[in-house]
């Protein structure tokens, strides 16, 4: 456990259970942000997507009714963790949107504010590459609890509290009864039940002064705004029907589809971003599958923040892979004559590159000049400002090249 978790047990959300109750130690000092988030999201003031229908969700507590719906339990590495957050017990879902890495290093000495150890919670992110690879900032509200001492979680998940020993009962006048339970213990049988273990509540309560001044909403304008998209028109054709709607900047925007009205379905990859410089409306094309009739609805979520990979013209972009294995890309302001250099053996040449943003976090860089062999795909996640680990999250770089594993890697962007 670490030295903050030991002294400071101020600010706990209380989590009750059909096998029973355990409260986690929130780290509002170390994960201000991913506290404040879940917060928001567990006492239902922040609006979510129900992701089968649709449906944007308001004033709901998200957790209540959700079951602890994976486990965990391998020896290389050591891992032993029950997870929950998915109202479909799939791990693709979540309440719909996406939150930033928040993964901070003390000034001094280098080491990790929040590391993660037995009994810490921490923010699932999404798995890619047979489930051996997380991307960064891709958490929502899945969350784990670690039965043992795991550092692999260590520089990529947001650790933000800390499972308490003792539950402590407290009638309506927040006195202690004297009831208490052990929570760790707790823990445990909810990874050995042969049952689904379902949350009834998560409820939050305050026990010293400072706890009080944590301000949970102080990382609202970072949550997305929750809604409907409005459709504007619809061009059917023989074999693709096309969708024009009001998407607004810096929005990713999701389809669903019914054939009655009644039921709805996320229609199968179609979930497209706007970027923060696309100028309303905005069109997509997809198959309709020869059906004579089909209904559709969008949601969105509008990020408040100025979140959007930034445009690369006037930046140059430094990719490190390892020293002295880093790549430089220059993009000169009118992005007219865009260069790469390569340190490794010092080549150069002309950069002929395609650059997507993918989401409110991430790009794409598409590399394809000749001079740099295989074409290269640089996904880019866009969380910090430097290539070190800083106090606003992580610039992080997968690299994808042809008959290769995606290799990770930090980046930076600098302006002349």
């Amino acid at each position: 456990m670490s030295a903050w978790a030991e002294v400071h047990a101020a600010l706990l959300a209380e989590v009750r259970t059909s096998l029973g109750n355990f409260s986690i130690n929130l780290n509002y000092t170390g994960a201000r942000r991913t506290v404040s988030h879940f917060m928001q999201l567990a006492s239902g003031q922040q609006p979510w997507r129900n992701t089968t229908t649709g449906a944007v969700v308001y004033n709901t507590p998200f957790y209540n009714g959700l079951t602890f719906y994976k486990k965990v339990d391998t020896s290389v590495p050591l891992q032993k963790y029950i997870q929950t957050g998915s109202r479909t017990g799939l791990e693709s879902d979540g309440a719909g949107y996406k939150l930033r890495d928040e993964i901070r290093y003390y000034a001094v000495g280098g080491g990790l504010v929040a590391p993660h150890g037995q009994w810490t919670v921490t923010m699932a992110n999404t798995l890619i590459q047979s489930g051996t690879v997380t991307l960064p900032h891709s958490g929502s509200s899945q969350f784990l609890i670690s039965l043992v001492n795991d550092s692999s979680f260590d520089g990529k998940n947001s650790a933000f509290g800390v499972i308490e020993t003792q539950f402590i009962e407290y009638n309506s006048n927040g006195v202690p009864t004297g009831v208490v339970t052990n929570g760790r213990s707790v823990v445990v049988d909810i990874f050995n039940s042969v049952v689904p273990v379902t949350i009834n509540s998560i409820t939050f309560r305050r026990t010293d002064y400072w706890a009080t001044q944590f301000d949970e909403t102080e990382a609202l304008a970072e949550l997305p705004s929750v809604g409907s998209r409005v459709i504007r028109s619809i061009s059917h054709g023989a074999t693709n029907v096309t969708l024009t709607h009001s998407g607004a900047a810096s929005s990713e925007v999701r389809l669903f589809q019914s054939t009655d009205l009644l039921s709805w379905s996320p229609y199968p990859n179609a979930t497209h971003y706007v970027p923060a410089n696309t100028v309303s409306p905005t069109s997509v094309s997809l198959p309709h599958g020869g059906r004579p009739r089909m209904f559709y609805r969008l949601s969105s979520f509008d990020y408040q923040v100025d979140a959007t990979p930034r445009h690369l013209l006037g930046t140059t972009v430094t990719v490190g892979l390892g020293t002295p294995e880093y790549i430089q890309f220059v993009f000169d302001a009118a992005g007219i004559n865009p260069t790469y250099q390569r340190f490794s053996d010092g080549a150069t040449g002309t950069l002929v590159y395609e650059y997507t943003p993918k989401g409110p976090f991430e790009a794409e860089l598409l590399v394809t000049s000749p001079g740099l062999g295989d074409t290269t795909l640089y996904s880019l996640y866009f969380g910090g400002t430097d290539l070190d680990p800083s106090n606003v999250g992580l610039m992080k770089a997968y690299i994808f090249r042809a008959f290769q594993n995606g290799i990770s890697s930090h980046f930076k962007i600098t302006s002349p």
